[in-house]
């Protein structure tokens, strides 16, 4: 069935909040407005959105929107699928096919015939596999809630430390704005894999309350961008929510440079930044997994891509 996210926006969020992707101790927190911006993207079409309910209980859901990937210097219409989800309580009965095959007719039915994904399930090769990397930025907070452990003779005060914060901004750092799109657009470098963005998208996903993004300006041009989303994450059993800046979109050839000024803009205010990415920058440290990309439009292993799914 298709699901009318606005109405049901309260639903959706239950559904997600107890049920969508969870470790041991954590649970990722997509709140309402980050829902919302996440899936009313400019020239979103309902029907992707594809619900299954048991006695007027939604208890699953899949998601696509449609976007411009570019694969190889050739743009193709994709969509971007996103947010499968079953209940608990409702796993093992089949519903995620039904889902997936839900959602592959509509899509169908728009004129689509590819689309993008993430998974750590599927067995197949994946595109490109990136994994997660977290700096520390209130080590007190992660300890207390396991979210780091404290080694052998280390101390809550040796790690604050060792993660102290004491980067300067760069010359020409400052927040992104709309009169910015034009230069932001000249630094969409291609890669083998990456997104494509017209003026109405970039607006969209960069300049909004979910999202902090930033630019470098030299001499009246912009040089560097990068951003962040704002993404908590449960502590099950407690009551608190691990603050997360989860790093987004970036547009730089200094991606160091853009990161350590990110983790400025997220002290004091973030638990830990979140970055994807095969190699580990400053203070980062590996987290136990990663992200698996899948397109059939790809057919071969790509090192460095541009999409990121949140």
């Amino acid at each position: 069935m298709i699901v009318d996210v606005i109405k049901r926006i309260d639903e959706v969020y239950n559904l997600l909040a107890k049920n969508y992707v969870e470790g041991e101790s954590f649970r990722f927190h997509y709140s309402k407005e980050l829902l919302l911006w996440a899936l009313l993207v400019p020239g979103y079409i309902n029907e992707f959105f594809v619900g299954h309910e048991v006695d007027g209980e939604l208890v699953g859901l899949i998601t696509g929107v449609p976007i411009k990937l570019k694969v190889n210097g050739v743009v193709h219409r994709v969509v971007e699928i996103n947010f499968l989800c079953v209940s608990k309580k409702y796993r093992g009965r089949g519903i995620t096919n039904l889902l997936i095959e839900e959602i592959t007719t509509h899509v169908k039915s728009q004129g689509f015939s590819s689309a993008v994904y993430t998974s750590s399930f599927f067995k197949t090769k994946p595109f490109c596999e990136i994994m997660y990397t977290h700096r520390p930025l209130c080590v007190k907070n992660l300890i207390k809630y396991n979210f780091m452990t404290l080694g052998e003779r280390q101390t809550i005060s040796r790690l604050n430390r060792l993660y102290k914060v004491n980067y300067v901004h760069s010359d020409g750092w400052r927040r992104f704005t709309k009169d910015d799109i034009s230069g932001l657009k000249k630094l969409m470098v291609d890669k083998k894999v990456c997104k494509v963005f017209n003026d109405e998208e970039i607006e969209h996903y960069f300049i909004n309350d979910n999202v902090k993004s930033f630019v470098i300006e030299k001499n009246g041009v912009i040089t560097d961008f990068g951003s962040f989303v704002s993404l908590p994450s449960f502590v099950l059993g407690t009551n608190y929510q691990l603050k997360s800046a989860y790093g987004y979109y970036m547009f730089t050839n200094s991606l160091e440079e853009v990161v350590k000024n990110l983790i400025i803009e997220a002290s004091g205010e973030y638990d830990v930044f979140t970055l994807l990415s095969n190699k580990l920058y400053d203070k980062f440290n590996w987290a136990s997994g990663g992200m698996s990309y899948y397109c059939d439009l790809v057919n071969e292993v790509v090192d460095d891509i541009s999409l990121v799914f949140i």
